[in-house]
């Protein structure tokens, strides 16, 4: 499960600074658009950078209320799944190799560190 980054500023006023990942920002402010249009929220900014996201969301006091009592990640859309059915590494003889658990993927990491602290030593 990931999630994106979603803060209070004030009364009237949420940025969002982090999208979860696999949401792109124009889709994200497309959404907002919606929200905006259904009057779950009044406007919105964009603040972006070249490397950041922050959109800050102006709000009334009863959309506020509405957000907190639905929990911003939900009313936002700020979670999604990743899925886990494509776990493909290499191992610990540099083949690709696909894996089914993330206890699989653990115990080649193990491996891999096990590996690497003998070549340290070498070195």
């Amino acid at each position: 499960l990931t999630h994106g980054i979603v803060e209070k500023l004030s009364p009237t006023s949420i940025v969002i600074s982090e999208l979860p990942v696999g949401a792109w920002t124009n889709s994200y402010k497309l959404h907002l658009i919606k929200m905006r249009e259904e009057g779950a929220i009044q406007s919105f900014s964009e603040n972006h950078t070249t490397t950041s996201v922050s959109f800050t969301i102006s709000v009334t006091d009863l959309q506020l209320e509405q957000i907190m009592k639905k929990g911003m990640l939900k009313t936002f859309h700020l979670q999604t799944s990743l899925l886990i059915t494509n776990m493909n590494l290499f191992d610990e003889k540099w083949r690709v190799q696909k894996f089914n658990s993330f206890e699989e993927i653990a115990d080649v990491v193990e491996v891999d560190l096990e590996y690497i602290t003998k070549l340290s030593k070498t070195l």
